[in-house]
C-alpha cells in the first residue's frame, strides 16, 4: 500500500503559545509502507503543555528512528511494531511525569497515535484528540474521547479525565482495522475537529502526489477552522492510502 502524508499546525486566533505537537514519519519500498502520525495537544489548563506535547512526540520519534534501522516493511510482524510503539508511549508518559515532578509543576498532553503497516492500521489513544477515517465520502471517528461530563454552576461541562503525564502509569485505548485504497486518515486536536464538516474533506486526492501540496491543503483547512472562530491551537495530520 502506497502511503502519502501531509500536516500543519498553527497557534490559532487567540493563544500566545502553540501547545500542540505533531509527528509524521514514513518508511516505504515499492510495495509496502510503514507510517505513523501522532498529534499531541498540551493541556492548556495546566502548566507548559507545549513541553509535555513535545516530550511525547520526541520519544515516539526516537522509537521510529530505531525501528527504521532494521525494519523490513514486507515481512515484519505487526505485533512487534505495535509493541515497540506501546513501549514508546509508556516511556513518553514516564518522561512527562518525571519532568513535571522534577520541576514542581502540573503538566500533561493528549496523544492520538496512528500506525499504518502494509494494509492495516493501529491506534494508541490517550485523551481527546482524535483519529478519523474518511472512506467513500463517509467520515467515521475511530477514537473515543477520554472525557466525563458533569453539572457545574447549572451548566453541563465536559472534562478531560485521562492524559499523558497524569500518573506514573498511562492508561490508553487501542483500535485496529484494515485499510482500503483511497482511505483518508485525519489525526487532529480538538481545535480542528470542533468546526469540521464532512464536506471539508471532499477535496481532490491528487494533492497527495506532492508532499508540499498536501501540507498546503492541511494549512488551508486549519485556516478554515480559524475563520469559523475556533480560539484554540489547531493541528492536523493526514495520511492517504493511494494504493
Amino acid at each position: 500500500m502506497k502511503l502519502l502524508q501531509g500536516f500543519y499546525s498553527d497557534v490559532g486566533n487567540t493563544r500566545k503559545v502553540n501547545q500542540d505537537s505533531i509527528l509524521c514519519r514514513l518508511v516505504e519500498n515499492k510495495k509496502n509502507a510503514f507510517a505513523i502520525v501522532a498529534v499531541c495537544d498540551g493541556i492548556g489548563g495546566l502548566e507548559h503543555g507545549e513541553i509535555a506535547s513535545r516530550i511525547v512526540c520526541e520519544c515516539i520519534n526516537e522509537t521510529f528512528d530505531e525501528i527504521a534501522t532494521w525494519i523490513d516493511v514486507n515481512t515484519v510482524d505487526a505485533d512487534i511494531i505495535v509493541s515497540h510503539l506501546k513501549d514508546a508511549v509508556e516511556e513518553a508518559n514516564e518522561r512527562v511525569f518525571d519532568y513535571k515532578t522534577t520541576h514542581g509543576m502540573q503538566m500533561g498532553t493528549t496523544m492520538s497515535l496512528l500506525i499504518v503497516l502494509r494494509e492495516y492500521y493501529y491506534i494508541i489513544q490517550v485523551g481527546d484528540s482524535r483519529v478519523y477515517l474518511m472512506r467513500s465520502d463517509f467520515l467515521r471517528q475511530l477514537t473515543v474521547d477520554a472525557t466525563v461530563s458533569s453539572m457545574a454552576s447549572g451548566r453541563m461541562k465536559t472534562y478531560l479525565n485521562n492524559y499523558m503525564g497524569k500518573d506514573t502509569d498511562v492508561w490508553y485505548t487501542v483500535a485496529d482495522g484494515s485499510i482500503r485504497k483511497e482511505d483518508l486518515f485525519v489525526v487532529c486536536c480538538d481545535g480542528f475537529y470542533h468546526n469540521l464538516k464532512v464536506d471539508d474533506l471532499a477535496f481532490d486526492r491528487k494533492i497527495f502526489n506532492n508532499a508540499g501540496k498536501a501540507n498546503e491543503k492541511c494549512a488551508e483547512l486549519v485556516r478554515l477552522m480559524m475563520d469559523r472562530g475556533d480560539k484554540d491551537n489547531i493541528t492536523v495530520g493526514m495520511l492517504y492510502a493511494k494504493g
